[in-house]
């Protein structure tokens, strides 16, 4: 693929207020793409190997769309499985109580990384993915925005990965993403699943980077009564710019998704999320959900939003609640009566939202890192 171009990714599933340009977004790649760093490490009751495409993976659709998928077939992917095994002579069917912790890095001007997740039937394993690094302390001034200088011209550099995930019957994947500043002035993350009877992928995203970050993903709820569930907390400052799409498709019968996105919009930063849910006929007795929280500290920011549902079935239940606003002066008075400037309150503020996100991840020097980069 000739990479000196502009791809286009997170495309809207069903085209609408075409004139406002929200419908997909276009990024500039200005060189090949190498291979990422990354550390894996894995837990008992996981196994890793690095594999090329095979028939299963082929057929997973991710959120970025076909562009990305093109320059994710030029990698090879590093698999991370579980499996059934045995302890004391008697079968475990959850596969462990510890995550697999990836740890993503930028070495070049552009990199990539793909990952594959396969959970056996009835088991159950957490993978917690990390890009970027937590500080060593917490500066709120400055920030390492790395660029390259080609000519005149001031190139992004781009960290970019495709995670896949294949839950087979009864299985559960929960998958963890964190997005830490100073990994590169361009992020994309595209992810893809699909569940069978029974399955469920829960994701949970946590984005604090610098610059523009790109999220795309795309969940299959093939069989019947399988699940997706995802948490999303963001803050942006400066003039970062958050750029998301996720869409669940309801295949199976008496399927159920729940969506909810929650984050912090500061300085001249802006932020778009397209969010589809997609009942397709068959479906009956499915059921979607999709909230979002957006709290507004700047009269410069740009906040938009595109709640999408389709329909093909009768028998399902779709809804979209969203809530924008600002920190009211009662707040700002009553926190200023006891010493918080209103600085602090917003980064009080922004940090109890993150936190609780952030919460549940399964590994406490991830939350430590994220906790740093709030300070």
């Amino acid at each position: 693929m000739d990479q000196n171009l502009d791809i286009t990714i997170n495309r809207l599933s069903a085209k609408t207020w075409y004139w406002l340009k929200m419908n997909e977004a276009r990024v500039p790649v200005r060189d090949v793409f190498r291979s990422a760093e990354s550390v894996i490490s894995l837990p008992k009751g996981m196994g890793e190997r690095h594999i090329k495409d095979s028939a299963i993976w082929k057929k997973i659709e991710t959120g970025m769309g076909r562009d990305m998928e093109q320059i994710a077939s030029e990698f090879g992917a590093n698999l991370i499985f579980s499996w059934h095994y045995e302890e004391d002579g008697s079968e475990i069917t959850r596969a462990t109580d510890a995550p697999a912790v990836i740890r993503l890095s930028r070495k070049g001007n552009a990199d990539f990384a793909k990952y594959y997740i396969y959970a056996d039937a009835n088991t159950a394993l957490d993978v917690v993915i990390v890009a970027g690094r937590a500080p060593e302390k917490a500066d709120h001034e400055t920030g390492d925005r790395d660029t390259v200088l080609r000519g005149e011209e001031k190139i992004s550099r781009i960290l970019a990965h495709q995670v896949k995930i294949y839950a087979e019957e009864g299985s559960k994947v929960r998958l963890y993403e964190i997005q830490l500043p100073g990994s590169g002035d361009t992020f994309l993350c595209d992810i893809g699943g699909i569940c069978e009877e029974n399955a469920a992928i829960e994701l949970t995203r946590v984005e604090l980077g610098e610059g523009s970050i790109y999220t795309g993903v795309n969940i299959d709820l093939a069989g019947t009564e399988s699940r997706f569930t995802s948490k999303v907390g963001y803050l942006a400052a400066a003039d970062d710019k958050l750029d998301m799409n996720y869409a669940v498709r309801h295949h199976g019968k008496r399927t159920r998704s729940n969506m909810a996105v929650s984050g912090i919009l500061r300085d001249n930063a802006s932020k778009i999320f397209r969010g589809t849910i997609d009942f397709i006929a068959g479906c009956e007795g499915a059921k979607g959900d999709e909230s979002e929280e957006v709290l507004l500290l700047g009269d410069s920011v740009v906040n938009r939003t595109i709640p999408l549902i389709l329909c093909e079935e009768e028998d399902v239940e779709g809804n979209h609640g969203a809530s924008i606003g600002e920190l009211d002066e009662k707040t700002l008075f009553y926190l200023a009566a006891r010493g918080i400037s209103a600085e602090d309150a917003k980064r009080l503020v922004a940090r109890a939202r993150i936190e609780s996100v952030a919460a549940g991840i399964p590994d406490e020097t991830v939350r430590e890192e994220i906790e740093r980069c709030l300070a």
